[in-house]
């Protein structure tokens, strides 16, 4: 199972331009048909980055010559942002599809070009008017304006106000120096060289909710099998784990170690959210079919093949779920709605070759079954 924030990163190059919404077609319809085809300028024009930095800057008490600095960011700026968005969910091996949403919400579900390589979904925040005021990635926990700030802080030279928005005593002339060297290394993706920059923050800065999350967010691009971002997980889980904007991040963190319980908790909290798809609902299947909850299991794969019904592989994962929880009444129902519906048969011979059918083999179910399907 792999769940990795494709889009953070990305989003963290971006330069906010003080300009209201410069499409004239706006609303849900036009976001997703800009984001689904990958238009950043379509986006951007989209976007009322007047009502963001107002967000971003909220608050804030920052002088004039800064502010206007803001003020100042390049239209382009904002462009540039949501193409390296887009670029990293396509280098990431993700792809963008519609998902309802809420109303002034427009929701895409990114996911693998693999059934169950890896969810997230992308939202966007719109104003009356039908333009983005902001976004997130479900999987962050916190909108982009919030995030963002953190960002923008490293070039501000106010010591007193970075130690405000981090939660710290006091910020030197060596830490500032670090926050600048931390977000070059990320614009120029340098990963690893991040990660060791996020390594010599303060603990309180680096276990921070927002830090915590852009860090897992670099390792997972890294390598999502990796110790280093199992470990990752467990230091959210350990300082984070009670929040409930964490919880969607650490399902793979639950799956790992076992929690199940938890696992399926964050998944209905999600799908509570963003609705039932084929992608979560093969997650939540997955989970409960490890947790030995068979009959579960299998209603859940069952849902995902009516979501799904062309899709082969969804009636094998319907299949996998009953093998591995030994339903083998359920297992062989399966197959002959595979060969019904795909004209696939399983003959004795390749089935007695894969250890995975062994149990099957010897069940009265199947027995009774190969009387009628001999081969």
């Amino acid at each position: 199972m792999k769940l990795i924030p494709t889009l953070l990163l990305g989003c963290l190059l971006l330069s906010p331009a003080y300009a209201a919404c410069q499409a004239s077609n706006r609303g849900a319809a036009a976001v997703k048909k800009a984001a689904l085809a990958s238009d950043a300028n379509a986006l951007a024009a989209l976007m009322d980055t007047e009502k963001f930095q107002d967000r971003v800057l909220a608050d804030l008490r920052l002088n004039t010559k800064f502010r206007n600095d803001v003020a100042k960011g390049l239209d382009a700026g904002m462009s540039k942002g949501f193409s390296s968005m887009l670029k990293t969910v396509s280098a990431s091996g993700m792809q963008l599809v519609d998902q309802k949403a809420a109303p002034g919400l427009v929701m895409l579900r990114m996911e693998g070009k693999t059934p169950g390589d890896g969810i997230n979904y992308l939202e966007f925040e719109l104003d009356q008017s039908g333009c983005i005021v902001d976004w997130s990635q479900l999987m962050s926990g916190s909108r982009f304006s919030a995030l963002i700030r953190q960002v923008m802080a490293s070039s501000i030279q106010d010591k007193t106000l970075l130690a405000s928005l981090f939660g710290i005593n006091e910020v030197d002339d060596a830490l500032l120096s670090k926050f600048k060297s931390l977000v070059t290394a990320m614009q120029s993706r340098e990963l690893k060289k991040a990660v060791a920059m996020f390594d010599e923050l303060p603990p309180q800065l680096r276990n921070s909710f927002d830090f915590t999350i852009m860090r897992i967010g670099l390792l997972a691009q890294i390598d999502a099998q990796s110790p280093n971002y199992r470990k990752a997980l467990e230091e959210l889980a350990r300082n984070h784990g009670g929040e409930a904007r964490a919880q969607f991040m650490l399902i793979d963190h639950y799956f790992l170690t076992k929690q199940y319980d938890k696992a399926l908790a964050a998944i209905a909290a999600l799908q509570g959210k963003v609705g039932v798809d084929e992608e979560n609902e093969l997650l939540r299947g997955n989970i409960l079919a490890e947790a030995g909850r068979g009959e579960e299991a299998v209603a859940a794969m069952r849902k995902v093949v009516a979501l799904t019904p062309d899709r082969k592989q969804s009636y094998f994962f319907l299949l996998g779920a009953a093998l591995v929880t030994q339903r083998y009444q359920d297992v062989v129902d399966t197959m002959d709605l595979i060969n019904t519906r795909f004209q696939l048969s399983f003959p004795h011979k390749t089935l007695q070759a894969d250890a995975d059918y062994a149990g099957l083999l010897a069940s009265q179910q199947y027995k009774a079954w190969r009387k009628k399907h001999p081969g």
